[in-house]
């Protein structure tokens, strides 16, 4: 790398940036609760940034554990979403921050709301980005104009409406990811639905008056394509397939791995993501089913779960996407090596062994494979193995961490078994 380019200072040999590249400038992340929040607390940290994190009220989170990073409560935007927006200013100015990074969904739409008080840019989603992130049918339609392979799909006024639905299996999503309902945030859950009977009973669980999108139910492999937008187009692209969820039967992953990106329609996202304007970092969902084809699910705007496994393989998404909202003239540093790792959560892949325990005489929830297998393959490590929200020095973190998981998942299964 030449000494005299302007990117060559801002990065580490393994294209992460260096210390000195934030100049000390604050970025302010949330929600701190978020699965993504601590990697992109240290890759900022690491880049040189002063790093803080707004967290809803009352939650004891293992974020605050972490060594140079302030920490700030807010109201739960599921509790008063005008309350929250007012105190994210309040925050912003306090902390005299330079440039707010939205983790999640309901991130993106406080930082949206707040927008015209902010004063500060939004590293990532905002203006016509945040509604084509918050609006699931607009980024089928995007993507179906960009070449993407698309589910059928049916849009609906309200769950009422979806119970109408007489094919089955199906899976059920909110089409807004989250919205304003009587001054409060809410986000409807998604569910996968293989009876009327189990879709009534979602509908017990949902809101009447979210519109919903209803999709046959497609099995295979999850796969994320992930890259970095700007002016000269998409770059830093990557790719990951998930190989263990949570729970099997379909959740959030507890392992993945890295893949080629040469198998992956890097066209029809730098399409879809040209057409859009976008700017930052993005990781598109996919699907590839057991004939090798890649359906689209939907466009992330933000901070993905896995984003262990890119900051490992020297791809420092949300400090680039920072420094480039920061500075336009920023360049991106050249591609890491392809070098293919996997990236484990610790206490997802305890909660997976959990899932595998309970369903241990159901082979339809072990998609085909026997118990002692799927244990076997969860115990097993070698050195390519690198896991979520492990760093030197920081073993009380990555504890609280495991356990705080496991104990989420225990408590919301009994709370789950008691309203029932």
């Amino acid at each position: 790398m030449n000494d005299h380019d302007p990117a060559s200072r801002l990065l580490t040999r393994n294209g992460t940036p260096a210390p000195d590249a934030g100049e000390g400038r604050t970025v302010l992340i949330g929600f701190g609760e978020s699965l993504s929040a601590p990697e992109v607390a240290w890759n900022l940290l690491d880049s040189g940034f002063r790093v803080a994190a707004f967290i809803r009220r009352g939650r004891r989170v293992p974020l605050r554990r972490l060594k140079d990073l302030t920490v700030v409560e807010v109201t739960a935007p599921e509790d008063g979403a005008r309350e929250t927006v007012d105190q994210l200013l309040r925050v912003v100015e306090l902390l005299r921050a330079d440039a707010v990074l939205p983790l999640d969904d309901a991130s993106i739409w406080v930082c949206e709301a707040a927008s015209s008080g902010l004063g500060i840019p939004v590293a990532g989603s905002s203006g016509t980005h945040a509604r084509l992130i918050l609006d699931k049918r607009l980024q089928l339609e995007a993507a179906e104009v960009a070449g993407f392979r698309i589910p059928e799909t049916l849009c609906v006024p309200s769950v009422s409406e979806a119970l109408r639905n007489d094919l089955f299996p199906i899976f059920v999503k909110p089409a807004l990811a989250a919205a304003e309902i009587g001054g409060k945030l809410y986000q409807a859950p998604t569910c996968i639905c293989a009876s009327p009977q189990e879709l009534r009973a979602f509908a017990l669980r949902c809101r009447d008056d979210m519109p919903m999108l209803i999709q046959p139910l497609i099995t295979g492999k999850g796969e994320g394509l992930f890259g970095q937008a700007g002016p000269n187009g998409v770059q830093a692209w990557s790719a990951h397939r998930r190989i263990r969820m949570m729970n099997p039967a379909g959740s959030g992953s507890s392992a993945c791995r890295s893949l080629p990106i040469a198998d992956q329609p890097t066209d029809c996202a730098e399409t879809m993501l040209g057409r859009a304007k976008w700017q930052g970092l993005f990781m598109i969902e996919l699907l590839r089913d057991r004939f090798n084809r890649i359906w689209f699910m939907e466009l992330n705007g933000r901070p993905w779960g896995s984003m262990a496994l890119a900051l490992r393989r020297g791809f420092a998404y949300p400090a680039w996407t920072v420094m480039q909202t920061l500075d336009p003239s920023f360049s991106l540093p050249p591609c890491p090596a392809e070098e293919h790792m996997t990236c484990r959560h610790l206490g997802r892949e305890i909660v997976h062994l959990m899932f595998i325990l309970k369903a241990w005489n159901a082979p339809a929830l072990m998609n085909g494979h026997s118990g002692w297998r799927a244990v076997a393959e969860v115990c097993r490590c070698n050195s390519r193995d690198h896991w979520y929200n492990w760093r030197p020095g920081n073993a009380p973190f990555f504890i609280e961490d495991t356990f705080g998981t496991v104990f989420e998942y225990i408590l919301n299964a009994l709370r789950r078994r008691s309203s029932s």
